[in-house]
């Protein structure tokens, strides 16, 4: 599908190179031409893409002017040096004209060159649409499959998260980092402007390759170990906060806010929701960040460890300690049930209807205490505890159902120090 650019040699490409670099000269009015064989960096090239330059611009140039000759003798001399080194000038600027129009079909093919195509699929919180990745020396365009009517994929396509197809220049591509999907090594993520996007390439092989091209197209990628250090010095100078440095390690370990399943944790921070006041300086308002969620209750410890050590040891079902996840889809989808897009996916994922009442988000102060009590809830926190207050509020005023001690689900329940103020709760 991409342009074919087997007729362009390689001295033709040298040759376009070097008058890009001997037009610009000219123009800014420098001899200097130590770079007329390097080709133009990915940036450039990006750049140019992004002002819809796929080939050179015309050449044009303004006819040199020279002074008058004067009456003396040297001055008619140096006039008609002038005169002379001017006209050649003009014709050597033809020439460079000349010579770039007739390379500027082969410099559209040079960028528009494709260096890979694969099959994938664009992973995002509202479904998976399949496709393939297109990627040129100036632009990555995912092109989507089209979907049968009256299919699931057709039904993804319709999600506001999912578009047909989506192109970007490759200027835009900030970095990349691997990821998994469905805990298999065969995912990248590219970060563009403030957004990302997520691919499944299906095996770990077609992943290596995406990254290998996107890095030869000047796309950085971003790694733990390459990033650690940094981020860690950065957080002990202060130059980030809390926050910032706990949502970079989410990224970094490959948790993502574009799949449910690998959506960004942190941690339960406070222990008392209780107090009618809440006091900081008391260090048994804390939870103890030593220890997992799991192993916070002695009692409830216990009975994991008892459980464990009476369990048979089998190939099929290997002993464990907790049946369930600190993180997962449905532990996301419970705390953000009355935010859209989430109500709508928490409502799929119950075959089109809400949960039984008693089993929704209630309470922060009951949801604390199920998970240092209930062998089945070890769940943490996600990051809109500690940045959007919306989340807690039935702004929707939508039919949670009514638990079975007659209470009528809405709003969250919030902490009596909180004041009724899911934002003081929040800040």
């Amino acid at each position: 599908k991409a342009v074919a650019v087997e007729n362009v040699s390689s001295e033709e490409l040298k040759k376009l190179s070097r008058h890009r670099s001997t037009a610009a000269a000219v123009t800014a009015g420098d001899d200097d031409d130590d770079d007329d064989d390097e080709p133009p960096p990915p940036a450039a090239a990006a750049k140019g893409a992004a002002a819809g330059a796929g080939a050179p611009p015309a050449l044009t140039r303004e006819p040199t002017h020279v002074r008058e000759p004067t009456g003396d003798a040297a001055g008619t001399q140096a006039s008609a040096e002038a005169s002379a080194a001017a006209r050649a000038a003009d014709d050597e600027w033809q020439l460079v004209a000349q010579e770039s129009a007739e390379l500027r079909p082969h410099a559209a093919a040079w960028e528009e060159a494709q260096l890979l195509y694969e099959p994938c699929e664009l992973v995002c919180r509202g479904g998976v649409q399949k496709g393939s990745l297109r990627l040129t020396r100036v632009a990555l365009q995912f092109e989507a499959d089209p979907p049968a009517a009256g299919t699931a994929a057709a039904a993804v396509e319709e999600s506001p998260e999912v578009h047909a197809s989506q192109l970007w220049g490759v200027g835009e591509l900030r970095q990349m980092q691997r990821r998994r999907y469905l805990l298999v090594h065969c995912a990248v993520e590219l970060f563009v402007g403030a957004s990302a996007v997520f691919f499944n390439l299906h095996t770990k092989k077609r992943a290596q390759l995406v990254r290998r091209a996107l890095r030869r197209v000047g796309v950085p990628e971003r790694t733990w170990k390459g990033a650690r250090a940094a981020l860690l010095d950065a957080w002990h100078r202060r130059e980030i906060s809390n926050f910032e440095y706990l949502m970079e390690l989410n990224t970094l370990a490959g948790r993502t806010f574009n799949d449910l399943n690998q959506y960004p944790v942190f941690p339960w921070v406070l222990a008392d929701y209780a107090s009618e006041k809440l006091d900081l300086g008391d260090a048994a308002a804390y939870r103890d960040l030593s220890k997992p969620v799991g192993a916070l209750s002695p009692e409830r410890l216990a009975q994991v460890v008892e459980r464990y050590a009476e369990m048979d040891d089998t190939p099929e079902l290997p002993r464990f300690h907790y049946g369930s996840h600190y993180s997962s889809a449905g532990a996301t989808l419970f705390w953000l049930l009355r935010l859209e897009p989430f109500t709508t996916y928490a409502i799929d994922l119950q075959s089109g209807r809400f949960d039984h009442a008693d089993r929704l988000f209630h309470s922060v102060g009951e949801a604390w205490k199920s998970c240092n009590t209930s062998l089945a809830d070890v769940k943490e926190l996600i990051p809109e505890f500690f940045y959007c207050a919306d989340f807690l509020q039935n702004g929707g005023r939508y039919d949670l159902g009514v638990r079975q001690d007659g209470e009528r689900l809405g709003d969250v329940v919030l902490p009596p120090w909180a004041r009724g103020s899911p934002h003081r709760l929040v800040t």
